[in-house]
């Protein structure tokens, strides 16, 4: 068996990056049902690099192509097995981001064994960290009050929330924080009501090295 190099790109917020990259980690992970699917060439057992290894804010299409080609080349990235590199390699626009919420999906109330717990996405794809709690709530209200006056409420959005069952040590996720959005292609000199976080839409190129 060997390792074959694999790169492509995508358009995307920059600040879900990394989280994008790691579902896709996720997706190509869950395909695996054989021994032999670990040398299909996916991403499966991947981690994915915590900073770009090259950023170009281009809006010119030649740019970005160029830019493209050469993270393939690996002129812009260490290709390296099972870790995931990126590089931005261009604009696309602007994304704003309205005041996050809290949603639950239906029958979520808690029984007198069980607490809510909201958590950022774990680096780590194969190990849960505690690091990534954000908090743990034993009603709704609760929750929804911690995430209105958070100091940072936008860093909130995409984290997930699961409800925990002491008694029996099992946990299911039952919802997340989420947040309206809208896309501009020029920079807005402000936000409409209610919005509270910018982001940009970049292009990015990602690759690593896969077995095969």
């Amino acid at each position: 068996m060997g390792t074959l190099i694999r790169t492509e790109s995508m358009t995307v917020p920059k600040s879900r990056i990394i989280s994008n990259l790691k579902e896709l980690v996720k997706e190509e992970l869950s395909s695996r049902y054989f021994e032999s699917d670990m040398y299909q060439g996916d991403f499966g057992n991947s981690s994915v690099k915590s900073l770009p290894s090259f950023e170009d804010k281009t809006r010119s299409s030649k740019k970005k192509e160029k830019n493209l080609m050469q993270f393939s080349n690996g002129e812009l990235c260490n290709f390296d097995k099972y870790v995931i590199d990126y590089a931005i390699i261009g604009l696309e626009g602007y994304i704003a981001y309205e005041k996050p919420k809290v949603s639950l999906k239906p029958q979520t109330r808690l029984n007198k064994y069980e607490y809510y717990v909201m958590r950022y996405e774990d680096e780590d794809l194969l190990f849960e960290s505690h690091n990534n709690i954000v908090g743990r709530f034993d009603n709704i209200v609760s929750m929804k009050q911690f995430v209105d006056k958070h100091h940072d409420a936008p860093s909130l959005i995409g984290a997930t929330i699961d409800i925990y069952n002491k008694r029996t040590g099992l946990q299911r996720q039952v919802g997340s924080i989420e947040s309206n959005s809208r896309h501009y292609k020029n920079k807005p000199k402000s936000l409409p009501k209610k919005y509270v976080k910018l982001d940009e839409i970049v292009n990015v190129a990602f690759g690593g090295g896969c077995p095969y």
